[in-house]
């Protein structure tokens, strides 16, 4: 397409100033340079110190995870004598229960002896008081004139006193009886007594051993908690770790791109200081071109000073680096970009050409419309040139066209 009449009458115009031009946007770009690698100095210093802090609370975690081990080891061992403790407790309730019912059983045989003793005592009591109180002597003259001689009445007597002797053997029995019985309760008695005072010593024991357990869980549980948010800290950095080297691999690539956009500018200030006067240095292809290639890009994100157009740009880096492709130089700058190749109006806009608006770039793709790398919420989209809403939109200061 031939240059536009009005073009041709600026370039006589222009001749002087183009080397000054030239030479401020080169100083630009070289600022640009420097700035990137500010911005990679100052993301690799705070990844550094990302670095250098995940270090210290993969410490801090180390130090929590090795003492919460060694309270975790305490605990397991109050928790083995708890289950020992409650055998020996087990043990002394069964022991009591067998106490107290042998002592049950001692009562009740003591309490049978002592009547039979009774029993015994009064029968005695009984035929003393009939033999002796109620006339023993008429009995013994009764025994003596029946008896069928002498020996007839000694052994009659003798009887009387066998009965005597039996009834005092039968007696003291009863009476060894009743004190080896005694004598066994009151011995259960003490043993269960001892049983009673060991087991309050192991109850106090268990609530003791629970106290320490349940101060033990807190404590790991504190650690826990501790441990969690660490990680938690830990993982943050990571991600800031991560996030600050992808940043820089962005800016790498920045970087690169930038020097040949800066080479591709020398080359363009070349050609214009050896008379060529044109913005295209070995650009190729046509506006249409441009737009379909840029239209491949739709549904990547927006990275402000990004110029990725996968990983991601914003609006004149993604400008910058689609015209970058067809060899043509532009700079990082959508105010910059109002003064690249050559002006025209809306009405006369072609695929390919830059729609400027106020701090905003966009390639305009035909029928009104454009794409464009729009913002954090929206990435790389196309839209009517006036995308506001209702129609409306941000007004249109320029629309300059670089393929001719």
């Amino acid at each position: 397409m031939k240059l536009s009449k009005r073009f041709v009458a600026c370039m006589t115009a222009c001749t002087i100033a183009c080397g000054l031009i030239s030479s401020h946007l080169l100083s630009a770009e070289a600022s640009t340079l420097s700035s990137l690698q500010q911005q990679q100095q100052q993301l690799q210093q705070q990844i550094n110190q990302n670095q250098n802090a995940l270090s210290q609370v993969n410490k801090e975690i180390d130090r929590m995870e090795a003492e919460r081990k060694e309270y975790q080891l305490y605990l397991d061992d109050q928790k083995s004598e708890m289950i020992n403790l409650m055998k020996d407790i087990a043990y002394y309730e069964t022991a009591i229960e067998e106490k107290t019912q042998s002592i049950a059983d001692a009562t009740v045989e003591l309490e049978a002896a002592m009547k039979l003793r009774d029993e015994q005592y009064d029968a005695m009591m009984v035929r003393i008081q009939y033999m002796y109180e109620s006339g023993s002597n008429d009995n013994y003259l009764s025994m003596l004139l029946t008896s069928q001689g002498f020996t007839d009445f000694l052994n009659r007597a003798e009887y009387v006193d066998n009965l005597y002797a039996y009834d005092s053997a039968m007696l003291s029995d009863y009476e060894q009886l009743v004190a080896g019985i005694t004598t066994m309760r009151d011995t259960l008695e003490m043993d269960k007594r001892n049983l009673e005072e060991e087991q309050v010593l192991l109850d106090e024991h268990k609530i003791e051993l629970e106290r320490i357990m349940a101060e033990l869980e807190d404590t790991i549980s504190d650690y826990n908690k501790l441990v969690a948010d660490a990680e938690k800290k830990a993982k943050e950095y990571k991600t800031q770790i991560a996030s600050g080297q992808s940043k820089i691999e962005i800016i790498k690539k920045q970087q690169e791109e930038e020097v040949k956009r800066q080479q591709l500018l020398a080359q363009q200030q070349q050609q214009q200081n050896n008379g060529g006067g044109s913005d295209k240095v070995v650009g190729t292809g046509t506006g249409a071109e441009v737009a379909e290639f840029a239209l491949q890009y739709v549904g990547n994100p927006y990275v402000w000073g990004g110029t990725s157009l996968t990983n991601g740009a914003d609006c004149s880096g993604f400008i910058m680096s689609v015209y970058a492709q067809f060899g043509y130089a532009l700079p990082h700058s959508s105010f910059s970009m109002r003064r690249s190749g050559i002006g025209v109006s809306l009405e006369e806009a072609q695929a390919g050409d830059i729609i400027c608006y106020s701090g905003h770039v966009a390639i305009y793709i035909g029928d009104g419309r454009i794409v464009h790398a729009k913002g954090d919420e929206y990435g790389i989209v196309t839209d009517p040139v006036y995308y506001g809403w209702g129609g409306t939109g941000p007004t249109v200061l320029a629309v300059r066209r670089i393929i001719n």
